[in-house]
């Protein structure tokens, strides 16, 4: 039996929150029978399709993980000299690869240098054996990436629904082009532990914070 892996991400733009990165595993022979399924590119469902789909994903898969990169870890990947975000996805998708053991495993690769991201990640993996085909927009392309799609993306809407709720505020889909996430971020950038401090939106705002802060004095 050939075992075919797709990992994918959800959130990797947002503002606020975490990003999760999903793996989703199956049979080869049963690999064409998601796409009857319709399992697609995750942004192209409706949340309430996305979560029909993972409930029929669950009982077809032979396996499926999800890791949670948290906005701390995120940052920390951002602001660091040595390392960058896309390092930091690759870090948990060689995790992901080794807890699972498959054969050929199909990426949606987060570079546009998809075969030095390829042969970086491979550096990373206990099994060497293991085919690599890492691509852009992977998730429209193989039925498997789409899956994995799916369960990222189901999760990481879990997550942000429990902030909502811990926190009591509602702050869109905490992407920075979403006008309600802007007024929300502009109102409110230093209450609130969920905000990725290393985004562009967010540093802009604090830097303008603290010039005003300067200036009265």
């Amino acid at each position: 039996m050939v075992k075919i892996l797709g990992i994918d991400e959800a959130g990797r733009g947002p503002v606020i929150g975490p990003m999760v990165l999903a793996a989703a595993m199956i049979e080869d022979g049963r690999h064409a029978s998601l796409k009857d399924m319709g399992v697609n590119d995750s942004k192209k469902l409706t949340p309430e399709m996305r979560d029909r789909l993972f409930g029929l994903l669950k009982g077809h898969l032979l396996d499926y993980r999800f890791k949670i990169l948290s906005v701390r870890q995120i940052d920390a990947a951002v602001d660091s000299p040595t390392t960058n975000l896309n390092r930091l996805e690759m870090a948990y998708m060689g995790a992901l690869i080794d807890e699972l053991r498959p054969d050929v495993v199909y990426i949606d690769a987060p570079t546009v240098s998809t075969d030095k991201f390829s042969a970086e990640l491979m550096d990373r993996l206990d099994n060497k054996k293991v085919r690599l085909v890492c691509e852009n927009r992977a998730d429209a392309k193989y039925p498997i990436v789409g899956a994995a799609s799916i369960i990222a993306k189901v999760k990481r809407d879990k997550e942000i629904e429990k902030l909502k709720k811990r926190f009591k505020v509602d702050f869109g889909s905490g992407y920075p082009s979403d006008p309600y996430t802007k007024i929300f971020l502009k109102e409110n950038f230093d209450k609130y532990p969920f905000f990725r401090r290393s985004w562009a939106p967010w540093k802009n705002l604090n830097q303008k914070h603290n010039q005003k802060r300067l200036g009265d004095y």
